[in-house]
């Protein structure tokens, strides 16, 4: 017989693991709009600054291609 998800939370509890809280996430994210009409969404996995960020999602794209590149 499966367990209802009280009785899994409270195994949990009981184990410690329901106090535990997940680690914060370092990825940021980039919504681009492109000169066609196009749009993509960017991911910085490593949270680098944001200047270098944009700069870096522009590089990947034909010169003047990006319209805009909005954080998240």
């Amino acid at each position: 017989m499966a367990l209802t998800a009280d009785e899994k939370e409270a195994i949990m509890a009981a184990r410690g693991e329901s106090a535990q809280v997940a680690p914060t996430s370092n990825i940021r994210l980039y919504q681009v709009e492109f000169t066609d009409g196009k749009s993509a969404t960017c991911l910085d996995m490593h949270a680098i600054e944001q200047a270098q960020a944009l700069k870096d999602i522009r590089e990947q794209f034909q010169p003047g291609y990006v319209k805009s590149i909005t954080p998240q």
